[in-house]
């Protein structure tokens, strides 16, 4: 037989076992109150209110029973149900006829059936976890009590049903946050991009692959320095304030930063840093994610050249030109100067492309072009705005005595001889000059004036140049010159063209 704890026995262990240490004081006089719940016969002293119609420690003890949120038992020394409060019955979903006076083993699942057994017979206070039949999971309390000739033993009822849909919820969640972990360790290790994790102290504390791809830098050789290491000399100190101050005062800084690679070679890196607070017991850190932005820069810096350029001999195009042009006018009314634009016209490339083709005219205009960049001052500008026709801006001017120098410098080096190729071409020039501001005070009209002389120079036999104010029937105080020059075509259809290097 197991042995029978008696009341002064038993532990209290918690709010249970000292409710039920404070019945047991109570029901030590209750023997009639104690028969009655043995031969089923408490209901005939239960009223419409649920208690007994009985003073002191039955009623307390009945009341108790009744009323409690959990499931309360009162089974006999063998198992047999007793009493069942209204809570263990919703739990079974059964009559209460049902219930008392059959074994509690009846109650629960056949599976757990044998450890209830064991549950029962062992002695003092205890709890194990069963399934009652219908799949409700609960929490078996249980105390054995001696009250002088009456035994029997209480069992609270829990309901494990919201424990564990919250240990289900918790083991979700945190299979999620694992699952979030893994995702992100992966994207870490297998991002094309960049990432540095860096202490609130700057100093670096993770890097990925990526990093180690555009930088040349290890993890090894990385963590524990500064981000310092891969600067360059390309940002200015003020440039690193401010960064440091918008992410102190927004927490997040994006841009670019000229930074260095190991082997000493300067690269453009696009970044993005954001301040991770700290949380969870992990200190706030920066985390930075940059991308390797030097060919885009390149690719961008190209584009914005060509649209400004002439994609044949890299000079400045037409667009380009105008907006010197007009530069170039603000600041000479400011400075009281004059400034110059000598528009310049190959005399027979047509035939050129005609008889030896595109090939060798496109050799011919890089090659002029060339010619044309040695005979200006490095503040002057040439541009090809279209075909044959170059045009070049002289700031500063003085005279208009200095645009004849050019204009005759120019004829003289374009009447040399040209290597096309196989073919040596000798190729003739004419130039019409406007000079600001006796021509015109804005890019536009001094180009037309500039284009307008350029006919006039043409129809004076080419291989020469002319001003403005004569083709415009006004006069300048300047010198105006018709120079010849030998060994220039004068004919556009009948260029000088021969195999072998020859100009007669």
């Amino acid at each position: 037989m197991n042995a029978v704890v008696t009341l002064n026995e038993v532990p209290a262990l918690d709010w249970r076992d000292q409710e039920v240490a404070s019945l047991r004081a109570r029901l030590a006089d209750a023997e009639d109150a104690l028969a009655a719940l043995r031969t089923g016969a408490a209901d005939a002293l239960l009223g419409e209110t649920g208690l007994l119609y009985l003073t002191g420690a039955e009623r307390t003890y009945v009341t108790f029973f009744g009323a409690m949120n959990e499931g309360g038992v009162t089974l006999e020394r063998d198992g047999t149900i007793l009493y069942c409060n209204p809570r263990f019955v919703a739990m079974m979903s059964r009559p209460v006829e049902q219930l008392r006076g059959h074994s509690l083993l009846s109650c629960v699942i056949e599976a757990d059936r044998e450890q209830v057994a064991a549950f029962l017979a062992k002695a003092g206070t205890d709890s194990c976890d069963v399934t009652l039949n219908g799949g409700w999971p609960v929490q078996f309390s249980l105390t054995h009590l001696d009250a002088s000739e009456h035994y029997f033993i209480c069992i609270v009822v829990t309901d494990l049903t919201k424990h564990r849909d919250a240990e289900q919820k918790l083991e979700q969640l945190v299979e999620a946050r694992a699952g979030e972990l893994r995702l992100a360790a992966s994207v870490f290790e297998n991002t094309l991009e960049g990432v540095m994790i860096t202490a609130m102290d700057g100093r670096i504390l993770s890097v990925n692959p990526a990093f180690t791809e555009i930088t040349g830098y290890s993890a090894g050789e990385a963590v524990g320095h500064m981000p310092s290491l891969l600067r360059s000399q390309h940002n200015e100190p003020t440039f690193y304030q401010q960064l440091w101050q918008t992410l102190r005062s927004e927490g997040r800084w994006r841009g670019e930063i000229w930074n260095r690679r190991k082997c000493g070679e300067a690269y453009l890196q696009r970044s993005t840093i954001n301040l991770v607070p700290a949380q969870r017991g992990q200190p706030a850190c920066y985390v930075a994610v940059f991308s390797d932005a030097t060919e885009l820069w390149r690719k961008d810096a190209r584009i914005a050249h060509l649209a400004y350029h002439d994609p044949l001999t890299d000079l400045p195009n037409r667009t380009l030109l105008m907006d010197r042009i007009d530069h170039a006018v603000r600041v000479a009314a400011r400075e009281a100067h004059r400034l110059g634009v000598l528009f310049i016209d190959l005399d027979g490339f047509k035939a050129v492309n005609d008889r030896l083709g595109h090939h060798v005219g496109d050799q011919l205009l890089r090659d002029i072009a060339t010619r044309l960049g040695v005979c200006v001052r490095s503040s002057d500008t040439v541009a090809r705005i279209g075909g044959d026709e170059f045009v070049v801006l002289m700031e500063s001017v003085d005279s208009a005595q200095e645009c004849s120098i050019l204009a005759r410098k120019l004829l003289m080096n374009l009447s040399l001889e040209v290597g096309a190729g196989a073919s040596k071409l000798c190729v003739g020039t004419s130039i019409g000059i406007a000079i600001y501001p006796d021509d015109g005070a804005d890019a536009a009209i001094l180009l037309q004036r500039a284009d307008a002389a350029l006919y006039a120079a043409k129809a004076a036999g080419k291989g020469t140049y002319r001003y403005a104010c004569v083709a415009s029937g006004y006069s300048l105080e300047a010198e105006i010159v018709t120079t010849v020059v030998t060994n220039v075509v004068t004919r556009e259809e009948s260029p000088d063209v021969h195999n072998q290097p020859a100009c007669t």
